[in-house]
């Protein structure tokens, strides 16, 4: 059985020192959350415990910084991976923000596609392979692309075409470079073929 023997304030956490010489560095949020106090009697189970929820704080601390530049769960998994935070600190951060509302892959993936495919006309297999990017779960990803409106992004097609090369007919040149430009942009290779002939 130990004490805390003292609390040293640093910029934005503690040290705490045991009568033992043992000490830890945590986060003001997680004094505050434990009620931690000098004199207090620590368990070798709650020094475990205070390790723990530290680590849960300064994950979500990490996370709430990134998801102001909106973030999906699998990027925040990473970043916090990469950061060197544990994944039994992980999970629970990630069931946390998305119970308060914070993460919503569905929403972002619903909210980034029809930015591709309204505002920069991206065809579905750009905007498929650029959430993949985002460590996005691919049935999301497909549950999103199947409800695309068809004429839509045949209209986008069909616009592009038209302020890239103007209006046809086209050579046997100009459609294989209007081919490869449409491709790139990420259109459905049976969509092109049937718009350029």
């Amino acid at each position: 059985m130990q004490y805390i023997q003292k609390l040293i304030f640093k910029k934005n956490s503690y040290e705490i020192w045991t009568d033992s010489g043992d000490h830890m560095d945590i986060l003001e949020d997680t004094l505050v959350r434990l009620l931690l106090h000098q004199g207090m009697e620590l368990t070798e189970d709650f020094w475990e415990t205070i390790y723990r929820e530290d680590q849960f704080s300064r994950a979500k601390k990490e996370a709430l910084q990134a998801l102001r530049r909106r973030k999906t769960s699998g990027q925040i998994r990473q970043l916090l991976l990469d950061q060197g935070f544990l994944q039994e600190t992980i999970d629970p951060l990630l069931v946390y923000l998305k119970d308060y509302h914070l993460l919503d892959d569905l929403q972002y993936i619903q909210d980034f596609s029809k930015d591709a495919l309204h505002l920069r006309k991206d065809g579905p297999r750009k905007i498929r392979y650029k959430l993949q990017q985002k460590f996005l779960d691919g049935d999301l990803i497909d549950e999103v692309l199947n409800d695309l409106d068809p004429d839509l992004v045949l209209e986008n097609m069909q616009d592009l075409i038209e302020k890239k090369y103007g209006q046809g007919p086209f050579s046997f040149k100009e459609k294989g470079k209007i081919f490869r430009y449409l491709q790139n942009k990420g259109y459905p290779y049976d969509l092109i073929k049937e718009e350029l002939s």
